[in-house]
């Protein structure tokens, strides 16, 4: 009982001389608490937003890392394994050389020499189109893709025999203007020697 009547004679000549807290204090602290706390909320969503967007460019850097080690690396794989050997499923068209006939026509020099440069022209264009038929099968045209290559000597042999009709058409012409020269000339003679005394 002693203590009980300490406690409350220490309690009582303790209490007037100590400062509490009133109501109005009360009230300002729970709205400041309020301030912060809303505060607090906005910053949060803030940071949620934030991260938010984060996660969004990660995954959309991830899928990006995806896609280049998934199909963009197997195209950098085909396109290199394309470089180490070319698709025997594609030939490479055999050109050969024009050939001109055995015997030239027998015609006048001017003519001839026109035919002459003629067939050169045509010579010149003939060994591009072989040169460009071989480089079809040389490590710098492995970068095409098997049709672009097909597309390439589809054309390549087209304009070959285009070429190749061609010098053969100019041959034969060129031969049978000298027939048909060497006939006038024989049958001006004939006709010489027969009304001209």
């Amino acid at each position: 009982m002693v203590r009980i009547l300490l406690a409350v004679t220490t309690l009582l000549a303790v209490a007037p001389g100590a400062a509490g807290q009133l109501p109005e204090e009360w009230l300002q602290q729970k709205q400041t608490q309020k301030k912060y706390l809303i505060e607090q909320i906005v910053a949060v969503r803030t940071y949620g937003q934030i991260l938010q967007e984060g996660y969004a460019v990660a995954r959309q850097g991830l899928s990006l890392w995806g896609r280049i080690s998934g199909r963009d690396q197997s195209q950098h794989q085909d396109h290199y394994a394309r470089q180490a050997a070319i698709n025997p499923a594609v030939p490479v068209p055999a050109l050969s050389a024009l050939v001109a006939p055995a015997a030239e026509p027998r015609l006048p020099l001017r003519q001839a020499a026109y035919l002459r440069a003629v067939d050169a022209q045509l010579r010149r264009q003939a060994d591009q189109l072989m040169q460009e038929a071989q480089a079809l099968a040389t490590a710098s045209h492995y970068t095409l893709s098997d049709q672009a290559r097909w597309q390439r000597r589809q054309a390549l042999l087209t304009e070959w025999r285009s070429l190749r009709a061609t010098h053969r058409a100019l041959w034969l012409d060129a031969q049978g203007l000298g027939r048909q020269q060497s006939r006038s000339r024989l049958v001006l003679t004939h006709q010489r020697r027969w009304y001209n005394p």
